[in-house]
């Protein structure tokens, strides 16, 4: 596909996002096999680019596998200061909570949780990631704007059902299962906001206060 990534619908970004899903997924379950070895990485990037399925659409491979400079045209995903950007509050409450939760889980947590904690950990990064890129984006994308927030909703339900399950086999940490649970659902809630705004056409314009 050749078009220009400022037209895409919801639809291609909904199929891209998919396909860095099954990416990120597969070097993740090759890198036990080669992680001992040297260049590690660029063995496991060459047996991807074997499965056309995973290779970005309109992107030269080998490249950067997460990202960076020379991964996308200059000034794609241009990150600036994303702390003054509509729902940066909501990415400072994910780092507040994941930053919470991994003194939590390295002081009290017993083993028979410990896949499900670094399950929690693991997800908490994703989240962080797609935050990030939402609030930097969205502007020009609002198609990948619409998307991406119902990723990150999709993935603090999946977050909130992995505390659900440390506090049946962690009783002691039900208190603190909760807090955390609570708060992710105030932060769902700023997202889910921001997908009726989208649907409505609603979203507010600064412009608007100075008529």
């Amino acid at each position: 596909m050749d078009k220009n990534r400022k037209d895409w619908s919801e639809f291609e970004w909904e199929r891209e996002l998919q396909r860095d899903e099954r990416r990120i997924n597969s070097y993740f379950n090759e890198l036990p096999n080669y992680i001992d070895l040297p260049g590690e990485e660029d063995i496991i990037i060459k047996k991807l680019m074997t499965r056309p399925e995973l290779i970005p659409v309109g992107k030269d491979w080998p490249g950067p596998f997460f990202g960076g400079p020379d991964d996308e045209p200059e000034g794609f995903f241009d990150f600036g200061d994303w702390r003054y950007e509509k729902d940066a509050g909501a990415i400072l409450s994910l780092q507040h909570l994941a930053s919470d939760w991994n003194r939590c889980f390295a002081a009290d947590i017993s083993a028979r949780c410990f896949k499900t904690g670094m399950a929690v950990t693991c997800l908490f990064g994703k989240l962080l990631s797609r935050t990030v890129e939402l609030v930097s984006t969205a502007d020009d994308f609002p198609a990948l704007s619409r998307c991406l927030s119902k990723h990150i909703c999709a993935d603090i339900n999946e977050l909130v059902g992995l505390y659900r399950k440390i506090k049946r086999t962690h009783p002691t940490g039900a208190a603190y299962c909760d807090s955390f649970i609570a708060g992710l659902l105030e932060i769902r809630e700023k997202f889910v906001d921001r997908l009726d705004e989208n649907a409505s056409g609603d979203d507010y314009d600064e412009d608007d206060d100075e008529d």
